[in-house]
């Protein structure tokens, strides 16, 4: 639909306050009545119990916004101490201030003709992985109000942050936020739920806004809606934060690439939670991306990246979300490019002094290395790398070749009651850890936990099933197919081959049967004539003590009592036969 003009928009912002509907009113000073009315519907985020509604996305119907500034050979910023309330003017020279042409274009014609996509936002479930980890929700108070807004953001140093300059300071009462200074009350990075702050918070204590944006022409004032903000604590050197674009890249470089918009959109979830979408850049005009992403109020000041190298980390920043812009029907996003007034505001904001000594290194977690190197805004920070595939950093801040104490996946019982598993270690190398516990009435066998035998008093398995936990003390049982025995191996009944049993053991197999003298079942293998004192039918136990021969070879026996007997019984027979001859 076509926007209002600004005058019919006010009227329009009334009448929605006075009929207390859920859209945000033009004026923020509600009478309580109304307030309760608009905070049944979920319009509010409340942080020490303050309500903080996400920040309006401008919008505009207004064709002139994408008239281009005139080329400058200064830029003006203003820096607003947040605890004084102090101002001061920086002017910048440059070389460079917008992009090639400096025409406006005619509308609607030489508009990207792009309706912002479906809903496709992806909710960001582990946001302390990066560069997620660097994406920032902000909260900020309303001057003259009880009120605050929310925004997005992302970091940019250990100390330095960027948002949306209307997430700072805003310029026109008739969008909803009396004219002046926000004061930003939380810095929150990777937010994810009202519980969850994995990196803390803090709180910006410096803003610096273009004089643009500050005091805006309306023809200049969507090419500059950004601020850069000082922290009081040192959060990106947990977070780290993504790479910024050229100052002077060329338009070419943006159409038609996919982008990516990370923020905290206020109609999901009451915007307490990350969300990512992808879009593609329809065209640049003046110093704005346009593009296809859905994003919606809450997502002001989000950043806006290239994805260069995935597996290496290697993320670009090229935009901050900004506004949105209705004409003839047609709807587009813009978000605001990176130009140099951005960079010349950031270097102002860092204290090189804080820096760190060039070429040291150290370590970023387990497999990233962080090394100290002079950025692109001339001061000392620790910029981060990954290590390779299969390396870990060790202290030095070096990759290093892991040496790994076992193979990915594998399980195994480290005691009767623990199943571990290899797992990448804290410094990435694969490492056993603990999985899980065994109940009260299990053991651990084979990386498993099953129910524990009911004693250890020698009893014997079932002999159809075989399975299941047993104790060495629990006596074997031959199976009914006649060659194979269940045993105890390993604290798990086993069926064991006799056969392949007897193999092992350089004998034929026999049979599974009693061993008479262990009293249990065991594979019987025959003896292929040895010499160590066995019954005459060559039967061998795999069970038993040993026997032990008297090393003689006298034929083929050995000396034992039974032998004896029969040579005395012999050489009485022969006697006996020769005393008959004599008779």
């Amino acid at each position: 639909m076509q926007v209002a003009p600004m005058s019919k928009l006010y009227v329009f912002c009334i009448a929605l306050a006075a009929t207390l509907s859920a859209f945000p009113p033009c004026s923020w000073a509600e009478p309580s009545a109304q307030l309760a009315k608009r905070l049944e519907l979920g319009d509010c985020q409340f942080v020490e119990g303050k309500c903080y509604k996400p920040m309006r996305m401008i919008v505009s119907g207004d064709p002139a916004m994408l008239a281009r500034p005139l080329a400058s050979p200064n830029a003006v910023v203003w820096r607003i101490d947040l605890q004084t309330g102090e101002q001061t003017r920086f002017e910048f020279a440059i070389d460079e201030l917008l992009p090639e042409s400096q025409e406006a274009p005619s509308l609607p014609f030489d508009r990207p003709q792009v309706r912002a996509r479906s809903n496709t936002r992806t909710p960001i479930n582990d946001t302390t992985e990066f560069p997620y980890s660097s994406v920032l929700k902000l909260f900020m108070s309303i001057p003259g109000t009880q009120y605050g807004a929310a925004c997005s953001g992302m970091m940019l140093s250990e100390t330095v942050a960027l948002t949306a300059g209307h997430c700072c300071y805003s310029n026109d009462a008739s969008q909803g936020i009396p004219e002046g200074i926000l004061s930003v009350d939380y810095v929150i990075p990777a937010m994810n739920g009202t519980d969850e702050r994995p990196f803390g918070f803090t709180e910006a204590d410096e803003l610096w806004i273009p004089d643009e944006w500050k005091n805006p022409r309306w023809n200049e004032e969507f090419n500059h809606d950004w601020c850069v903000m000082h922290l009081t604590r040192d959060m990106g050197s947990r977070t780290q934060w993504m790479d910024l674009v050229s100052a002077t890249a060329r338009d070419s470089y943006f159409n038609r690439k996919n982008v990516h918009i990370a923020g905290y959109p206020g109609d999901l979830r009451d915007g307490n939670y990350m969300y990512e979408v992808e879009g593609t850049i329809a065209g640049v005009y003046g110093s704005i991306i346009y593009h296809d992403a859905y994003t919606y109020q809450g997502n002001s000041g989000g950043p806006n990246f290239f994805i260069l190298d995935e597996d290496t980390g290697s993320y670009e920043i090229v935009g901050i979300v900004s506004h949105g812009f209705e004409y003839d029907g047609q709807h587009w996003n813009g978000s605001t490019m990176i130009k140099t007034p951005v960079v010349e505001a950031i270097r102002e904001a860092m204290d090189c002094s804080a820096g760190c000594e060039e070429g040291a290194r150290k370590c970023l977690g387990a497999s990233q290395v962080q090394s100290c190197e002079i950025n692109s805004f001339g001061c000392l920070s620790w910029s981060t790398s990954r290590c390779g595939d299969e390396q870990t950093c060790v202290l030095d801040g070096q990759c290093a070749d892991c040496e790994h104490a076992c193979n990915e996946g594998k399980q195994r019982c480290s005691d009767d009651h623990t199943v571990e598993q290899c797992v990448p270690g804290e410094l990435g190398c694969r490492e056993w850890q603990e999985e899980k516990t065994c109940g009260l009435r299990e053991i651990c066998v084979d990386a498993e936990c099953l129910p524990q035998p009911d004693g250890t008093d020698g009893d014997t398995p079932d002999p159809d099933a075989c399975t299941g936990a047993c104790q060495p003390i629990d006596a074997p049982a031959c199976l009914s197919d006649g060659h194979s025995i269940c045993e105890c191996r390993e604290l798990r009944w086993t069926v064991v081959d006799c056969a392949d049993y007897c193999a092992d053991e350089g004998h034929p197999f026999k049979s599974c049967g009693l061993d008479l003298s262990e009293g249990v079942e065991a594979c019987q293998c025959r003896d292929l004539g040895g010499v160590d004192g066995d019954l005459p039918d060559g039967d061998s136990q795999t069970s038993g003590e040993p026997e032990v021969t008297d090393g003689s070879t006298s034929g083929g026996c050995a000396s034992t009592p039974a032998a004896g007997w029969f040579l005395l019984l012999s050489l009485l027979a022969l006697s006996a036969v020769k005393r008959r001859q004599r008779i």
